[in-house]
């Protein structure tokens, strides 16, 4: 089983980076209503994944179906606000899907958009520069069971273990203004 987990790895970490809930079902009821639908409403981040969602509204591809996309700054808002129900329609990452449904049955995953194959890293100043390097060092993380989970993994082939840092949790938006010195201009 070690083998199969470390040769899927990547491909699971983000097999559902941009899964669209609800969409296919939400879609089929405008369908059948009468009169004019309500806008369909799908939350998303600012991901390479979503993009297809975008380019798609870009080229016409809705049709006469009236498709709002929603850019939040993290996967975590993207999820509350439809567990709130202010969307018809989320975007997560696969870690974020299960953990919806373990306290909600009212969201089916209908697609795919994108899977990363090591597109993760881990960013460090320029005086670090190795694994090592961060032993005992603050390190901004996404607080989710993705971001243990890459930080877990990079440690791990550092011959490092999670208590050897300091995890901040942080979210996905607030990194680069976390890593960025204080009086500089983020590029």
């Amino acid at each position: 089983m070690g083998e199969t987990v470390r040769a899927n790895a990547s491909g699971w970490r983000f097999a559902a980076l941009a899964v669209l809930l609800l969409c296919a079902m939400t879609l089929s009821q405008y369908g059948c209503a009468r009169g004019p639908a309500a806008p369909l409403t799908v939350a998303t981040t600012l991901w390479p994944g979503n993009e297809p969602l975008f380019l798609a509204s870009e080229m016409g591809y809705y049709g006469d179906t009236d498709v709002r996309l929603m850019e939040l700054p993290s996967t975590s808002a993207v999820v509350d606000a439809f567990a709130k129900g202010r969307v018809d329609g989320a975007t997560a990452t696969l870690d974020e899907a299960l953990q919806y449904l373990e306290e909600h049955d009212d969201m089916r995953v209908v697609v795919v958009l994108d899977t990363s194959n090591g597109g993760d890293v881990v960013m460090a100043r320029p005086e670090i520069t190795e694994l090592k390097g961060l032993r005992g060092r603050k390190v901004a993380v996404e607080g989710t069971a993705l971001g243990a989970f890459v930080l877990s993994r990079a440690l791990e082939s550092a011959g490092m273990q999670p208590g050897d840092v300091e995890p901040v949790y942080l979210a996905m938006d607030e990194h680069l203004q976390a890593y960025t010195p204080a009086g500089s201009t983020p590029s």
